[in-house]
């Protein structure tokens, strides 16, 4: 399959179109996507980034997670490299730059 990713108010519209009714997901929160009147309840994740098979989502508060998640699904990244991405993007954590840099120029 395509890889889909959607974050914050996107994530309603993979709801209304039924694809979040038997796939692991997260969003802003549960509520905002029962609004939708999906079925995916059961599936709902309180995680900042959700990877389930093709399928990415992560709600508005977390950009940083959602663009880790879909490097990750991609195989863009190295964990390594996907974790000191988040500890610097953040966490505001400056030990990660180093390891970002030796990413750029390994590339």
């Amino acid at each position: 399959g395509v890889p889909v990713a959607a974050i914050c108010g996107a994530t309603a519209g993979l709801a209304r179109a039924g694809l979040l009714d038997k796939r692991r997901h997260t969003s802003a929160a549960a509520e905002y996507l029962m609004a939708t009147g999906y079925a995916g309840g059961n599936h709902y994740v309180d995680d900042r980034a959700v990877i389930d098979g093709d399928l990415i989502t992560a709600g508005p508060q977390s950009p940083v997670q959602f663009a880790c998640a879909t490097l990750r699904r991609l195989s863009l990244a190295s964990d390594r490299t996907l974790e000191a991405y988040e500890a610097l993007l953040h966490r505001a954590d400056p030990s990660a730059f180093p390891v970002l840099m030796q990413a750029q120029h390994a590339a």
